[in-house]
């Protein structure tokens, strides 16, 4: 079986290495999956998918005209094909994807939503191409699916709940990072971490969706009721700069690591942190999906401090798991912080427990997409 995925690019979240993982995976089941990128942007996940002999095709296109980007397409499906699915995560540009699929007669198109970004205010132009994507990924696509109920109705409206082609499958992981020896490198000393130290830790983007530079506010605030804090943001993106500015700006520039993008983050959460912060915001200005960091730090058995504009489709171990409102202040945050670890300890056991009983498993959702392609490839 032949699966050809498209996604915009390979450079750094959750949704990429969840792919990389699913394509490395699907050989043990003989399907053979492929990646096509709309942007090439060299990266951490990118190597991996070429270290792991994932093939990976440029398909350049996603601007305001999206004729070329279709022609692309059909000609990259022509020229390595044929193929039994094509499954575009290219959210409402995905209507493009399947119309591509749909002319090379690929007999499975897949939409799948990853954000929660397409809110229908704002310029008439914008509305009318929500509106006709919305509509083409309908008549093109042959499933529909998002790994919450918000980014799917995000993507194509309420009426999915109404149609069986339509579901939710939450992006999984494996849990055998989480219950592997930790080396020296994920432990506090490689990163200048006092042993003692109390270590708030985040994984995203470094970005205003994140709700980046409100974490180093927070840091601020923390420090005024925990002086051994440190907070560890692993990711990268714009704010990078803005970020260490505001650091040293309120002379705590030695409490900020900005860990960059790493491979192993599931050992770094294990060997640093005393508990998770996710405090991105609701939409418009958030974008959350169901974020596969807050999944991995639950199965690290972290407590986890998570935010309104989280989805609660994203808790599986409950009594570690605690929400804010985004709108509130970074001293309240700080408090909140604080109280919660003081409450909680880390909790591995349950988490394993917790997991297996979750849908979660990145195992469930091969045997779920291998179902989806074998049953409707004709």
């Amino acid at each position: 079986m032949k699966v050809l995925h498209v996604i915009s690019m390979l450079y750094s979240g959750g949704v990429e290495r969840w792919l990389t993982d699913l394509c490395v995976r699907a050989r043990a089941r003989n399907m053979d999956m492929e990646i096509a990128v709309l942007q090439q942007k060299e990266s951490l996940f990118a190597q991996l998918a070429r270290e792991a002999g994932i093939q990976i095709h440029y398909c350049p296109g996603g601007g305001a005209n999206p004729l070329p980007f279709i022609a692309n397409l059909r000609s990259l499906i022509r020229r390595n094909g044929p193929y039994d699915a094509v499954h575009s995560h290219i959210h409402l540009y995905s209507a493009f994807a399947t119309l591509a699929a749909y002319l090379e007669n690929v007999p499975v198109r897949v939409a799948h939503s990853h954000n929660v970004v397409s809110n229908q205010t704002g310029r008439l132009k914008r509305r009318l191409y929500l509106t006709a994507a919305r509509q083409l990924v309908w008549r093109f696509s042959t499933h529909r699916m998002a790994p919450s109920s918000p980014a799917l109705e995000d993507m194509v409206g309420s009426g999915w709940r109404r149609d069986s082609r339509s579901f939710v499958m939450p992006c999984g992981i494996s849990l055998a990072p989480f219950q592997t020896a930790i080396p020296d490198s994920a432990r506090r000393p490689a990163f200048g971490i006092d042993r003692d130290a109390f270590v708030i830790a985040t994984v995203g983007r470094l970005s205003s969706e994140k709700n980046s530079d409100f974490m180093v506010d927070i840091l601020g605030e923390l420090l005024r009721i925990e002086p051994k804090a440190y907070l560890v943001m692993i990711g990268e993106g714009p704010l990078r700069e803005t970020l260490q500015a505001k650091a040293a700006k309120g002379n705590f520039s030695n409490r900020l690591i900005l860990a960059g993008l790493r491979s192993d983050v599931p050992q770094v959460l294990r060997g640093i942190a005393d508990i998770f912060l996710f405090p991105s915001p609701p939409p418009p200005r958030g974008n959350e999906a169901l974020p596969i960091a807050v999944v991995e730090a639950q199965a690290c058995g972290l407590p986890v401090v998570i935010s309104d504009g989280i989805t609660s489709e994203a808790i599986f171990v409950k009594n570690q798991v605690t929400q804010r409102l985004a709108s509130e202040s970074p001293s309240a945050w700080a408090q909140a912080i604080v109280e919660f670890a003081r409450s909680h300890k880390t909790d591995p056991e349950l988490a394993g427990q917790a997991f297996h009983s979750s849908p979660f498993s990145i195992e469930r959702n091969m045997d779920l997409l291998r179902t989806l392609y074998e049953n409707n490839r004709g």
